[in-house]
């Protein structure tokens, strides 16, 4: 321990004393049993650090993959797999996004360790065969802290998940009751904590909760009994898990001496470098999709006793923080239509230039350029329009038609009330002969209110 009462090093932090929450010491194995793919991703950054390639500010990418990927699957493991419309579906992105943050972060003081051990006593390069060798105890290392953070990852990951649902409860049962530790030789502070009941919004709940220590197996739960006594005498939290996630939206607080070890310039080389990272990771986890046989690439979010489904491509990344994502409107729009018997496949986006996946995805469409945000009863491409104004309407079924896509008008941005009057008006612009020409199908629908029309040309 330092004399700032810091511990020194990861080592220190993470294994340097017993839990304090639960008493028990971390078991110290190497946790390959949870690295996905680990030893053919050492093995590339390896070749990558030797040969001083695809490292962008001392990040070496599949280090990091390898690091985020662990945690995001503790993050699915702890909080459970959430669906595009549940309420929790932003949260649990935004704790994945922070998640690449402090693998990054991580990575860098990694691949500095790496890096160190290139060259001799002499300052000679190594042969590859000796830098694998004299790596070896460094990634074993990494190995042990990615299985530490990923234990306690599923920890936090679940205490938010709880704490949500406290909140949402809060009307029938509106505090919370630290419960006994688990553990067979408690830490003595913390036995002060068993049956501390208080609010949920009490300000003690910010820093103190289940998950506030390495490997810590409190528990707590809701309640409508009697609030107690605020405890007088607290734990203080261990750097990197000082905040609640619900409130931070990090599993790992900046507090960490993974984000303190490094100064503001290069902190924020290396945020810039998690865009690109993310990225890289998107197009690997692309290519890896479009592999699968096409029935393989949808994941079924709803069926109905008609035959009507809704399958979602596992592409399809919605961003609910953004107000212009149009993803929850087209899924209602989807759900809307599959009640009617109909069966919708909602795309992914496709760049031109992946010509391979846009001939298998999108069979038959001849733009080359346009993502259509349907498939309909496989075999109608079809594209959501939210215009503002009621005079945009013909000029976004249009755009749909240029698109290759049967226009979907939605109202959920519009300026007025889509009356019947003013369906059946712009109905009869758009399928009409003068418009023929700059909309050439035969059919369009009206999404309104939450209900499908469909309308076909006389």
């Amino acid at each position: 321990m330092s004399k700032s009462g810091q511990p020194k090093d990861i080592n220190e932090l993470y294994y340097g004393q017993s839990c304090s929450c639960c008493g028990d010491v971390l078991n110290l194995s190497d946790g390959n049993d949870i690295l996905f793919n680990a030893d053919e991703l050492v093995n590339k950054a390896l070749i990558n650090i030797f040969s001083n390639t695809n490292i962008t500010e001392g990040i070496e990418p599949n280090l990091w993959k390898l690091k985020r990927d662990t945690l995001n699957k503790a993050v699915d493991e702890g909080f459970g797999i959430v669906d595009y419309d549940s309420p929790d579906f932003g949260f649990v992105q935004e704790l994945k996004r922070n998640n690449d943050v402090f693998a990054a972060f991580a990575v860098h003081d990694q691949t500095e360790k790496l890096q160190a051990q290139l060259v001799d006593a002499d300052n000679r390069l190594k042969s590859f065969s000796q830098f694998k060798k004299d790596t070896a105890g460094i990634i074993a290392e990494g190995h042990r802290h990615t299985r530490t953070e990923y234990n306690t990852a599923i920890k936090r990951a679940r205490s938010a998940a709880q704490f949500k649902q406290f909140q949402r409860t809060a009307h029938l049962y509106p505090n919370i009751s630290w419960t006994p530790s688990r553990a067979a030789n408690p830490d003595v502070v913390h036995r002060g904590y068993w049956g501390t009941t208080l609010p949920i919004s009490h300000p003690f709940w910010l820093s103190n909760f289940p998950g506030s220590r390495w490997n810590c197996k409190c528990g707590w739960e809701v309640t409508d009994a009697e609030v107690t006594k605020e405890p007088a005498e607290k734990v203080k939290p261990v750097p990197g898990l000082d905040e609640n996630p619900v409130q931070s939206g990090s599993i790992f607080s900046q507090s960490h001496p993974h984000f303190k070890k490094v100064g503001k310039k290069k902190a924020k080389a290396i945020n810039r470098v998690i865009e690109s990272l993310g990225r890289s990771a998107s197009l690997d986890e692309k290519q890896q999709v479009y592999a699968l046989p096409l029935n393989k690439q949808y994941k079924t979010h709803i069926s109905f006793n008609n035959g009507g489904k809704v399958e979602v491509h596992k592409l399809v990344k919605p961003n609910l923080n953004d107000p212009m994502d149009d993803f929850k409107d087209r899924l209602n729009f989807a759900i809307a239509h599959a009640k009617q018997g109909h069966k919708v496949k909602v795309l992914p986006e496709i760049y031109k230039s992946e010509a391979n996946a846009r001939t298998k995805l999108f069979p038959g469409l001849k733009n080359t350029k346009s993502n259509p945000d349907f498939l309909l009863n496989d075999k109608t491409y079809a594209d959501l329009k939210r215009p503002s104004a009621i005079k945009n309407i013909t000029g976004n079924a249009n755009g749909a038609y240029k698109q290759g896509s049967v226009a979907v008008i939605s109202d959920v941005r519009l300026n007025k009330e889509l009356s019947e009057e003013i369906i059946k008006g712009r109905k009869a612009a758009i399928l009409g002969e003068k418009n023929k020409e700059h909309y050439g199908f035969d059919e369009l629908f009206f999404y309104v209110k939450g209900k499908v029309i469909k309308y076909n040309r006389q």
